[in-house]
């Protein structure tokens, strides 16, 4: 990583070559703010792909901003289209660099977007034979799993992920804060996702599914702070409803067990009648 920072700080204005132009793209997404800006950076990835379709490095910055409305920087931005294209291009990616961990799991997440567990499963797989020691990506393995409902997995992982980075600034306090979620401990998982240095909508949603499933009595505040999050980051005239609250909620965290789904709904109705 730091090669790579290194790389980009001296970059030329306007670099020609593919790598050149990965660098510059990587720099965009990191320092970008707002949905066109965000959109702005996955044109020039799509720029990239097109002029060099065998550059597969270039391939699962742009899946990602594709499936998770750019960066969840414009709420509700991502459409069923995006997710078809970017399932697409996973599949060339993947057959393009068969070796490469970071494509499987972009992968496997194509393919819990669109609700299939199994292929997801297999590259979930795939992706930790590959490489077992790279934190991010096991993260994003063990997320998988959580959402799969193969919570012994998602222990597993994240187990590891300590190991590897024994380190306070890099503990996975979203993710374990799911993880407990999911295993019903809600004191534990309140106590992990107080502890995100830079809340994300996923860490907020998480919290009050928590504090709602617990009846903390902060529950209410809680989901008004979530309310305003999303509806400050909501990419239409007006914030969501209730009904496209919770759709939206449900497209961007792939539960693949109906009883798991039924019981964050029913969490989200509750959680939107409290924000209102």
């Amino acid at each position: 990583p730091r090669l790579t920072d290194d790389l980009t700080r001296h970059l030329p204005a306007i670099p020609t070559d593919a790598y050149g132009r990965y660098l510059q793209n990587t720099k965009a997404m990191r320092t970008a703010s707002g949905l066109e800006a965000m959109q702005e950076v996955a044109g020039n990835w799509e720029a990239l792909v097109e002029s060099h379709p065998g550059f597969a490095r270039a391939y699962a910055p742009l899946i990602l901003l594709l499936n998770t409305d750019f960066g969840y920087s414009g709420l509700g931005s991502t459409t069923p289209a995006h997710r078809r294209r970017a399932a697409e291009l996973a599949r060339r990616a993947v057959l393009i660099d068969p070796t490469e961990p970071f494509l499987h799991t972009v992968m496997a997440w194509c393919y819990l977007w669109a609700g299939e567990a199994a292929q997801a499963s297999e590259h979930l797989r795939q992706a930790y034979d590959l490489n077992p020691y790279h934190r991010k990506r096991l993260l994003q393995i063990g997320t998988g799993w959580m959402f799969i409902g193969d919570l012994d997995r998602a222990v597993e992982l994240l187990d590891k992920c300590e190991s590897l980075t024994p380190f306070i600034t890099e503990a996975p306090h979203e993710e374990a804060g799911l993880l407990h979620l999911l295993l019903g401990e809600y004191d534990k998982a309140e106590d992990c996702l107080r502890r995100v240095a830079r809340p994300t909508i996923s860490s907020e949603l998480y919290r009050v599914l928590a504090a709602s499933a617990a009846g903390a009595s902060e529950t209410a505040t809680l989901a008004r702070k979530l309310h305003a999050m999303v509806a400050a980051r909501w990419c239409g005239d007006t914030p969501p409803d209730r009904e496209r609250f919770i759709a939206w909620a449900l497209f961007h965290h792939p539960f693949q067990q109906q009883d798991r789904r039924d019981w964050v709904t029913d969490q989200l109705k509750v959680i939107a009648d409290l924000a209102d």
